[in-house]
């Protein structure tokens, strides 16, 4: 499956395995990585190398500036916003995407946590490497954090309705999960 395959290429689970440690919930079902449906999300295709996010650092948060994201799927538009940004897409940053149910979202759109409208979707990323890291360890033990046994999440959908319904009840994704015109975060 293209689940097991996105392990061959280096990614991680995005779902909780131990509920008794961190917050809950994976990143809400609609993901390659979470629930085996639709699409992998930016941030995982940004670490394959299958897109560049276009990158927002402190220094330009101050200026105006325009970003036209086009479908996700059909594009690999992204931005990626750093509070420092070293050079890496190993850190703490937002990654920010225009979500669209067409291509691999299309088939199980509205199912499973997977999003059946259009919006924004961001996510909070912490992919802080380890201080220290073996010859032993996998490439999954990389990051300090991950989605399955941290008290951290490596990745975290921001929902826009603010809820949190993802890590305070387990639950999938909705459509009001997305932002949409005039909605702020």
């Amino acid at each position: 499956s293209a689940h097991e395959y996105g392990h061959i290429l280096g990614l991680d689970d995005y779902y909780d395995y131990n509920q008794s440690i961190g917050p809950d919930g994976g990143i809400g079902g609609g993901d390659m990585m979470d629930n085996n449906v639709g699409d992998h999300n930016p941030y995982s295709k940004a670490i394959l190398g299958w897109v560049e996010p276009t990158i927002v650092d402190s220094d330009l948060l101050d200026e105006d500036f325009d970003i036209t994201l086009r479908p996700f799927a059909s594009s690999g538009d992204c931005v990626a916003i750093f509070k420092d940004w070293n050079s890496s897409l190993y850190g703490e940053y937002f990654i920010i995407d225009f979500y669209h149910p067409s291509g691999l979202n299309a088939l199980e759109a509205g199912s499973c946590g997977l999003f059946n409208d259009y919006g924004i979707r961001i996510y909070h990323i912490d992919s802080t490497l380890k201080q220290s890291i073996s010859v032993y360890d996998s490439v999954w033990d990389l990051t300090k954090y991950n989605n399955s046994d941290t008290s951290h999440k490596l990745i975290r959908l921001i929902q826009a309705d603010g809820l949190n319904e993802i890590e305070k009840d387990n639950l999938y994704g909705g459509n009001n999960d997305l932002f949409h015109t005039n909605s702020s975060f």
